[in-house]
């Protein structure tokens, strides 16, 4: 009787295990799945944006384009870092995207977008423009 009881224990325990496992297996896959989504969204949307960053110099009055582009630039900056935050993407991702962002954040027009919105709507980009200038994204 101690036997049977032994052995159903036994495959009780390694069912519970394999189904573990695969648990485990489908929850990385699953955030795998649901990063790539993420970096390719986030992508599409610089890629749209790039042209325009990339021509702005620095010293420029900025038009309307500009400035909205630049406000967008914001408003995904912000998306991105609260998706760091909630550990979705991998902090050597970020790490990269702050390198790109100080390219852009140090152009004297585009700082002072930062600075201005920083000052009136910081609450709106969820914590980004505090880790801006506390991570010397903006020198």
């Amino acid at each position: 009787m101690h036997g049977k009881i032994g052995i159903e224990v036994f495959f009780g325990v390694l069912a519970s295990l394999i189904t573990l496992f695969i648990s485990l297996i489908n929850y990385h896959k699953t955030n795998d799945e649901f990063f790539k989504e993420l970096f390719t969204e986030f992508n599409v949307r610089y890629n749209e944006m790039n042209d325009i960053l990339d021509h702005i110099k620095g010293t420029e009055i900025l038009n309307d384009a500009q400035r909205t582009t630049i406000i967008d630039y914001l408003n995904l900056c912000a998306e991105e870092y609260m998706w760091v935050r909630k550990g979705r993407i991998p902090f050597h991702i970020w790490k990269s995207w702050m390198n790109g962002m100080r390219l852009h954040f140090e152009k004297p027009c585009i700082k002072e977008i930062v600075e201005k919105e920083s000052r009136f709507w910081k609450s709106s980009y969820y914590g980004f423009l505090e880790t801006v200038f506390i991570q010397q994204i903006i020198r």
